[in-house]
């Protein structure tokens, strides 16, 4: 199940030109990364419980980005304006975009998507 994600969302990224790259370390462990590698996201998943976990993670911040974070624009346009990190901010739109392809695919075959604290 988790190479059927895999291609899923290799397809979804080329599909929408996206900035990220995927890869895979295992059946079970996917990465996501910005161009800059700035913002990293570990995605879990476990095709025993049928369940996927997700982290997204900032590099620089040193910080677990929450799906109330992600969705937060205003503080993604302060991050281009006042930090002059325009990548980053489009970076964390573009996650978001995976993150709810996930939940697609994930509602598609019946997985359940948490957040976890997994870097």
């Amino acid at each position: 199940m988790g190479s059927d994600l895999y291609q899923n969302l290799l397809n979804f990224i080329k599909r929408e030109k996206l900035t990220l790259n995927l890869s895979k370390t295992s059946e079970q462990e996917l990465w996501l990364d910005g161009p800059e590698k700035k913002i990293t996201v570990k995605i879990l998943i476990d095709a025993k419980t049928h369940a996927i976990s997700y982290d997204v993670y900032s590099i620089i911040d040193s910080r677990h980005l929450r799906e109330k974070t992600l969705k937060d624009t205003e503080r993604n346009v302060y991050l281009q304006e006042e930090h002059r990190r325009w990548k980053t901010a489009e970076v964390l739109e573009d996650v978001w975009m995976v993150i709810d392809e996930i939940e697609i695919w994930s509602e598609k075959n019946k997985y359940i998507i948490k957040e976890a604290e997994l870097i």
